[in-house]
């Protein structure tokens, strides 16, 4: 069965006609309680959020919990976000198997919800 339907926020950008930010990778960090959970120079934005290459990301911290299939990215799977007992209820997801359309972000880590993601 799946599970909850998860929104993910979506950010609209100004784009030209030669680039986009979903063509470019980005430094980015993602931190919750003052604990870096990611940290990485090649995360790539898709639909307003920073995809983060597995590599880059201390899953120590994650707890996957559900799953949810999504239209063109394939099974999403949601983890909390777990930093000295304080959660993060759903606050990464990833699509290990992506869809054809999304395997640009395949393995790719996402954070929201309470963790804070820079670049």
């Amino acid at each position: 069965m799946p599970g909850p339907r998860h929104e993910r926020p979506v950010v609209d950008a100004d784009v030209d006609d030669t680039t986009s930010d979903e063509d470019q990778t980005h430094m980015a960090t993602a931190r919750f309680n003052d604990t870096v959970i990611a940290d990485s120079d090649d995360a790539i934005m898709v639909e307003g959020a920073l995809y983060f290459p597995p590599e880059d990301v201390n899953t120590e911290y994650l707890r996957e919990i559900s799953k949810t299939e999504e239209s063109w990215r394939g099974t999403a799977h949601y983890s909390d976000v777990i930093v000295a007992g304080q959660v993060v209820p759903s606050g990464a997801w990833h699509y290990p198997e992506a869809a054809d359309a999304a395997l640009d972000i395949e393995g790719y880590y996402a954070f929201w919800n309470g963790v804070e993601v820079t670049s």
